[in-house]
């Protein structure tokens, strides 16, 4: 029953730890690298052996599985982790410093940390790492930093909770009596100050690296920027050769847009889109058929809502697209009216009282493949006071206009990193602020994407009336490029200067400890007979003139005794000086079974003791005086086989305040002395009262 209990609360108590650590280093946004649990078990194991593993074992196991969030074969790999770092831990600690550890000489002290912690460390360091990889938590470019914080971990948590376990737990803690504060203490203050300056480099790091990825985010913004700039000036340069030209063939606006078509490849379609009215429609239409390039069959079309394209309806204008550049791929573009599509009629109007390109909300593009995502951008064409001609118009997939604005753009020459490390998505922002995505690059495949919003960078851009909004996605492999080892640095410090703190405290506790014994050795020795264990002379003097004053302020009276044994010198004399040592040992163990635990007993000369009833009426005094003698009376003494019969003459004084001054320590001595010499000479064995 009581190794079940044991169990249970060995158990919880790591897993508690544990999780009260793990709630700590997620509110602090970070992993944190202390792990008390790991000093925890070792102390725990070495106190109380290795049946007491399996608790140990199942305490891991129920961490790592709330932890990983139920991923039990996990935690059950690093349960092994631990466990088996634990057992080696407590072996190299028996091998060092025996059954239970109490760290005193500076070899065992500098030893037993360094092999439990940072040594047996790299089990649970290394199996810890591995586990979380196989379970695909990390990747392959994160093991060696999981695996040295880990490590860092488990090694801090050992070096400083061992001790500080073994401190506290029943078995053994005499050994750590004066010891606990000055260690304890000192060792929680530094390691509190080291994870502050843990935390606050590691946040001031994390937030470089933010700052150089958003700057990076920003200069790629600026990069789309320019790229719709460029086509912008496309659509303006159409217009004015427009404007330009009286009649406008096929052929004529194929060779202008060539170069622009070219040049950025984005552009999905770039077209002229006349605004015709009823009345001209039929001399539109046949004007077009005459064109080479153009279709005999060329009409004004609309499209209905199954998405196939029909001869418009009749309507007062028409906005039908007379020229398409690339042609072959969009011929049946041509005639088709934009004007007859809800979102391009509303684009069609917004640009027209902007007099300015304008974009439509995204809508599928129409091509001989099929349908694509894209949006149209709209440019009236017109002179200033004039009527309206018509609208140039570019189309664009927006997947391809992505791939122009990055395919050749690097940062490696801004920050040291390129586009395939980062995820970068074009999303628009429709009239309730909601975003949509439009298109995305991934990075390469054997990247691994961080998905922390931390992480998530968003670039907005006011361009062709709507907003626009990249969304720039590092990768690890983007970190490790900027990335500093300033945190694994100070941590790897921090290990040291733990470890180094720690055996100094071990160390000069345990030295001073050894010297405060030594000096109550030798204060007992000064103040206590060798072979009695009494207080001597010199010490008995002391505590009479002690008393004395208390008498003195009124505090107590006390009763002084003065005992001379009867018949010694016969003992000695006869047997030697072994007899008569043994003899004053067994008296010494008589007279202090009479007396009360309060009361002074003391050796003053050969087969002489002195005694102080504190705080004994005269009447008492008595009765212990004559308690004594009756226990001599009754004693025999043997020695190789001879009888001696001991007896013990007394002499008695109360010390109390009286009219006059108080007679001296030695007046009292010399006073209870001559008692006990008339209790001899009056016929040995009695009490004598002065």
């Amino acid at each position: 029953m009581i190794f079940f209990g044991r169990s249970l609360a060995i158990g919880f108590a790591y897993a508690g730890v544990g999780l009260l650590m793990s709630q700590a280093a997620t509110g602090l946004n970070l992993s944190f690298p202390f792990w008390p649990s790991a000093g925890l078990a070792v102390a725990l194991i070495l106190a109380y052996g290795y049946r007491y593993l399996p608790a140990i074992a199942l305490g891991s196991i129920v961490l790592n599985s709330f932890l990983s969030g139920g991923h039990i074969y996990l935690a059950c790999a690093l349960a092994a982790g631990s466990t088996l770092q634990t057992a080696l831990a407590v072996w190299c600690g028996h091998r060092i410093s025996g059954q239970i550890p109490a760290l005193r000489r500076s070899r065992e002290i500098l030893l037993f940390l360094l092999s439990a912690g940072p040594l047996c460390s790299v089990i649970g360091g290394s199996v810890g790492a591995l586990a979380q990889y196989l379970a695909g938590t990390i990747s392959e470019n994160q093991l060696f930093l999981a695996a040295f914080t880990w490590w860092a971990g488990d090694a801090l948590g050992i070096i400083v909770f061992t001790p500080a376990t073994l401190m506290f737990i029943p078995v053994g803690s005499h050994q750590w009596t004066g010891r606990r504060t000055k260690i304890l203490f000192p060792s929680l203050l530094l390691i509190a100050m080291a994870a502050i300056a843990y935390v606050q480099i590691s946040a001031f790091d994390q937030q470089r690296v933010q700052g150089i990825i958003q700057d990076q985010a920003q200069r790629m913004a600026f990069h789309f920027e320019r790229i719709l700039i460029r086509h912008t000036e496309v659509l303006q340069g159409v217009r004015s050769f427009v404007l330009a030209s009286e009649n406008v063939t096929a052929k004529e606006f194929r060779t202008f847009t060539q170069y622009s078509l070219q040049k950025l490849p984005s552009i999905y379609t770039l077209s002229w889109d006349p605004l015709i009215f009823d009345n001209q429609r039929q001399a539109f239409e046949q004007r077009q058929r005459l064109d080479p390039l153009i279709p005999d069959n060329f009409q004004i079309t609309e499209m209905t809502l199954d998405g196939r394209l029909i001869r418009a309806q009749k309507r007062t204008s028409y906005v039908a697209v007379q020229f398409v550049e690339p042609l072959e791929d969009n011929l049946v573009l041509l005639g088709f009216d934009i004007q007859s599509h809800p979102q391009r009629a509303e684009a069609i109007l917004k640009s027209i009282r902007a007099d300015a390109a304008y974009a439509s909300e995204p809508i599928s593009l129409i091509s001989k493949s099929g349908k694509q995502q894209g949006t149209l951008v709209i440019l009236p064409v017109q002179f200033p006071g004039e009527s309206l001609r018509g609208f140039v118009t570019s189309a664009y997939q927006f997947t391809d206009l992505l791939e122009e604005t990055f395919a050749n753009y690097s940062c490696a020459h801004q920050a040291g990193c390129s586009k395939k490390d980062l995820q970068i998505k074009l999303l628009f922002l429709d009239s309730l602020g909601k975003p949509l995505r439009l298109a995305q690059l991934d990075p390469s495949p054997d990247t691994t994407l961080l998905n922390e919003p931390e992480w998530t960078f968003n670039m907005s851009i006011d361009y062709w009336g709507r907003t626009w909004q990249l969304q720039i996605q590092p990768t690890e492999e983007a970190l490790r490029q900027y990335q500093t080892y300033t945190p694994q640095l100070v941590l790897l410090f921090s290990l040291m200067l733990l470890l180094l703190n720690e055996a100094f405290l071990l160390l000069v506790t345990a030295e001073e400890m050894a010297e405060r014994r030594q000096a109550a050795i030798n204060s007992y020795q000064a103040s206590h007979d060798p072979l009695t264990n009494l207080l001597n002379r010199r010490a008995f003097f002391a505590t009479l003139e002690q008393a004395r004053s208390e008498v003195d302020a009124g505090l107590a009276s006390h009763v002084l005794l003065f005992c001379d044994l009867d018949h010694f010198k016969p003992v000695n004399d006869t047997c030697g000086h072994q007899a008569g040592d043994e003899l004053l040992r067994d008296v010494t163990q008589l007279i202090t079974q009479q007396v009360r635990s309060e009361d002074k007993v003391a050796r003053i000369g050969g087969d002489e003791f002195a005694i102080l009833l504190r705080n004994c009426p005269l009447k008492n005094g008595i009765t212990i005086a004559e308690a004594i003698v009756s226990a001599l009376n009754h004693y025999t003494f043997y020695w190789q086989r001879k009888a001696f019969k001991i007896t013990v003459s007394i002499g008695l004084i109360l010390i109390e305040k009286g009219q006059g001054s108080l007679l001296g320590a030695d007046e009292l001595i010399n006073q209870v002395d001559q008692a006990c010499y008339k209790a001899k000479n009056s016929g040995r064995n009695q009490v004598y009262i002065a």
